[in-house]
């Protein structure tokens, strides 16, 4: 696994750069650097809007002591896409508007999310949050 993450650290700014100058050669470098803004202010946008709504929900989710709603989910893949649009590249851009699209979040999601309930780190969050909801005594074992 580390050794994926560390190709992918590697390769894909190497990947990027090439498809940036091809790009460049193809459309010319002006166009190429008006793309570059272009998606990386539809990022921050994106970033903005949508990081207050998620702050809030998750907040209020902390304090009633439930685990983080699809919403939630949904709006975590946003931020993910927003930040890949602000990272200069190809690949990231296209990354990124499938999360921040609906159809293409919402299937991603959907064919990630049972992995996601039996990965270890959402088993410990509702066995965390299920403690706290006894020690609190809003229910019984």
């Amino acid at each position: 696994m580390a050794l994926r993450i560390l190709l992918c650290i590697v390769l894909l700014p190497c990947v990027e750069v090439t498809l940036l100058v091809l790009i460049g050669k193809w459309i010319g470098a002006g166009w190429t650097v008006a793309f570059i803004l272009f998606s990386a202010i539809i990022g921050f946008l994106f970033l903005k809007g949508k990081s207050v709504v998620l702050a809030k929900e998750l907040v209020s989710a902390v304090k009633a002591n439930r685990v983080p709603t699809m919403e939630s989910i949904e709006a975590v893949a946003i931020i993910i896409g927003a930040i890949f649009l602000i990272i200069p590249g190809v690949i990231t851009d296209v990354w990124g508007l499938c999360l921040i699209a609906n159809v293409p979040r919402k299937i991603l999601i959907s064919s990630l999310w049972p992995k996601l309930q039996e990965s270890k780190f959402y088993k410990d969050l509702e066995k965390n949050l299920r403690d706290e909801l006894i020690k609190k005594g809003h229910i019984r074992r």
